[in-house]
């Protein structure tokens, strides 16, 4: 992960280029976004789609960029040579769910749970530098999904680490 990524400051809000694209598309691009450091923790990404071809309103590149940071914080609480599992479905609602998940069961990071479940214990870890800045690509991963008119969220379970959930309205 790169700390020389561009992020909005405060309340400023990136414009969008949205297009019609595939969630195959995505996918791909995602995929070349994140291989060498799938390799070099020795991990696989799984993907369950079959939705590989429904078509999606969005800006592409900000959508891969959300996927990137959310793989990347899901590496850094799991064990080397594990395998990430990405499952694509229809809600409810008729959106395209998002469902991130690590087969080695780590709790959840401070700052995951301070930014998506917000009632959290609130510690204060101004002089943490790693996990500022974190925290502010995963406060960048939730922009992205609310520009997107999408939610996001956080399954945990106990004792079994958590998943990272959001949906993209189609």
């Amino acid at each position: 992960m790169s700390s020389d990524t561009p992020q909005p400051s405060g309340g400023e809000s990136l414009s969008l280029n949205k297009s019609l694209v595939t969630i195959g598309d995505i996918l791909a691009l995602t995929s070349s976004l994140v291989s060498s450091l799938l390799e070099s923790r020795n991990a696989t990404l799984v993907q369950v789609v079959d939705l590989r071809e429904r078509v999606m309103f969005v800006d592409t590149d900000r959508v891969a960029e959300l996927f990137r940071v959310l793989i990347c914080n899901t590496l850094k609480r799991s064990n080397d040579n594990c395998t990430l599992t990405l499952t694509v479905a229809v809600n409810d609602a008729g959106h395209t769910e998002f469902v991130l998940a690590s087969d080695t069961h780590q709790d959840p990071s401070e700052e995951l749970s301070r930014i998506f479940n917000p009632q959290s214990d609130q510690n204060n870890h101004e002089d943490d530098l790693e996990i500022a800045e974190n925290e502010s690509r995963l406060q960048q991963a939730k922009q992205i999904v609310e520009q997107h008119d999408g939610e996001i969220w956080m399954n945990l379970s106990a004792g079994k680490g958590s998943e990272i959930a959001f949906y993209l309205k189609s």
